[in-house]
């Protein structure tokens, strides 16, 4: 992968008058990562969501099962939309959403509770390993009671695109804990019960730092998981994975046992530390609940698998200690404290690079052009416009939103960092005092 150190100290002269020609068609689909698949390993860390992101016609079904049809739509790499002199746009099977730095409103607040408690205080914590079974049997029987099915309906121009992925409740009263990639973006979320009920679901708040999710149905007297300690864990402990793989075989369960702790994994530019199981894990188990084998508490929340060639039995999940602060932060306030916020919406473009001179001769880079600015937030204070190119963020490059989120990660908000972008073909740096998600920018 191309290194982002090097943008801004290249030993090409030629390289540095370079700018990218901006006489193209605009397209109104995120693109994820295209142009930056060189020099790449033979294999990658990916989030275990289902998410077809295709357009289909609006259906009335309540639920929209994956078929082999959407699967292969969720490999393709690109599509052409567009074309223009010196440019070519294009987006892939996954990009419906545009990625949203504006700071992000859920749709449902949960913060203090009528009678002056918060909603955290309801989560089962336990301190000490308790088991919560007799056999084998019962422990598995009562992992998979608090163990849901999310599907998700993300509307984008009369365009509809579906996912799925997998859930624990956490409170009798239907908060539930997930993947912020399962449900980010998402207009519709629906939640399917181990007793075929189905509810719909209010986003509480979501985490990308971390990828995680906190959504709410309205219900009583739920089973709920009993939270244990992951740094208990040692290697070769058994756990059981349960979820919702491929968005149709819900409340599957497959054993295994903990392969590592503490992975550094890199997903999306997100450096993250997870545990490590050799349980099968597939493409709708993210969101779903990792469980001590012994005693049937949660220890992890699945999220990621390792795919390449010849590649088996490498799956991941967000360890319940360092994830219990941040869902409780998610319950009670609907995001957590300290996270940076730009200010824009984003996608990714796909043009034809060329000289100062405006050559027909260049080739072609991925590029972050912003789709809309916040009024009075941190980039429209900075002088960020609606058209402008994000091109590097500190003393680094970023050529997709995704680099962006990367690089953001690595500051506060309240930090005050220089930001480059290109407009009308001159590039220029401006003063970017980054702002907290949902607090003041």
């Amino acid at each position: 992968m191309e290194n982002n150190n090097d943008y801004f100290n290249r030993d090409n002269p030629e390289e540095k008058n370079e700018l990218i020609q901006e006489e193209y068609v605009e397209s109104d689909s995120q693109s994820e990562n295209i142009g930056s698949q060189q020099n790449q390993p033979d294999f990658v860390y990916q989030y275990q969501s289902n998410n077809t992101n295709n357009d289909i016609p609006k259906r009335t079904k309540k639920k929209k099962l994956v078929t082999q049809r959407a699967l292969v739509a969720c490999m393709l790499i690109m599509t052409i939309v567009g074309c223009g002199i010196g440019v070519v746009i294009m987006k892939t099977a996954g990009g419906d959403n545009e990625i949203a730095f504006v700071s992000p409103t859920p749709i449902v607040t949960s913060g203090i509770q009528g009678n002056g408690t918060k909603p955290s205080t309801q989560l089962v914590i336990n301190t000490a390993p308790q088991v919560l079974g007799s056999t084998a049997k019962e422990i598995v029987q009562k992992c998979m009671e608090p163990i849901v099915s999310i599907f998700i309906a993300t509307n984008r121009n009369g365009s509809v695109s579906t996912g799925s992925g997998s859930g624990v409740i956490i409170t009798s009263d239907g908060y539930i804990v997930t993947n912020n990639h399962v449900v980010e973006g998402a207009n519709e979320i629906t939640v399917y019960m181990q007793d075929g009920s189905v509810h719909a679901a209010t986003l509480i708040g979501t985490d990308s730092r971390t990828d995680l999710a906190i959504v709410k149905i309205d219900a009583v007297n739920l089973k709920t998981a009993t939270i244990g300690k992951s740094s208990f864990l040692e290697i070769g402990d058994s756990v059981y994975a349960i979820g919702n793989p491929l968005g149709e075989l819900a409340s599957t369960v497959t054993s295994g046992i903990i392969s590592g702790k503490d992975r550094a994994v890199e997903i999306d530019g997100i450096s993250m530390t997870l545990l490590q199981t050799d349980a099968a894990i597939n493409p709708g188990n993210s969101g779903g609940g990792l469980f001590n084998a012994s005693t049937g508490e949660l220890i992890g929340v699945v999220n990621a698998k390792s795919f390449g060639l010849e590649i088996e039995g490498l799956g991941f999940a967000i360890p319940i200690d360092s994830a219990t602060p941040i869902i409780t932060q998610l319950m009670d306030q609907g995001f957590v404290s300290g996270r940076p916020y730009i200010g824009v919406n984003m996608q990714n473009v796909t043009v034809r690079t060329g000289d100062a001179f405006g050559s027909m001769f260049g080739g072609y880079s991925t590029a972050v052009q912003v789709t809309a600015v916040e009024e009075n937030g941190p980039a429209a204070k900075a002088g960020i416009k609606v058209g402008d190119l994000i091109l590097g963020l500190g003393d680094k490059k970023a050529d997709t939103s995704e680099a962006l989120v990367a690089l953001l990660n690595g500051f506060n908000a309240g930090d005050t960092v220089k930001i480059t972008i290109q407009r009308n073909n001159q590039k220029m740096e401006l003063d970017l005092i980054l702002g907290e998600i949902n607090g003041q920018s």
